[in-house]
Order: structure tokens, then sequence, then C-alpha cells
């Protein structure tokens, strides 16, 4: 288990040191918008599938519609407009 979680390191330390290098090389054919929305997409998809894998899922049923509401409202705030 304590191997698995420095993998786990490993990737996110990849993932984060490579973005300035993909962005640059993105930047010659999209639009900073563009890239910004493909990122979103990415991380909401990959976040949905590990949900799913996880069964944590169920979890998010206990949250009332007004507290997601919130979450998300908070998250484009804090991330998407910052962003721009």
């Amino acid at each position: 288990m304590k191997i698995r979680k420095y993998w786990h390191i490993i990737f996110v330390i990849l993932a984060w040191s490579s973005t300035p290098v993909v962005t640059k090389i993105l930047l010659k054919t999209l639009k900073p918008i563009e890239i910004l929305f493909y990122a979103f997409l990415f991380a909401i998809i990959s976040l949905f599938v590990i949900i799913l894998l996880n069964g944590t899922y169920k979890k998010i049923k206990e949250y009332s519609k007004k507290d997601i509401f919130y979450l998300i409202f908070l998250g484009f705030l804090g991330i998407f407009l910052h962003n721009l």
C-alpha cells in the first residue's frame, strides 16, 4: 500500500511539472480559454471515473441540492474565474 502511494505522488509530480510545457505547445494552436475548457473537462471526467471506481458516489447523495449548488458556485468562483 505504501508503494502505491509513492506511485501516486510520482504521477502527480509528473503531471504538474509537464503542465507549462504542454500549455506552451497548445498555445500555438488553441486559445487560452479553450485550453482551460479542455483542462476542466478532463479533470471533471477523471474525477467522475475515480468516484465511480472508489464507490464514494454514495457519499455525494448525502448532500442536499443547496450544498451541491454552493460547492459548484464556490468552485466556479475560486478556480475558473481565477484562471481567466
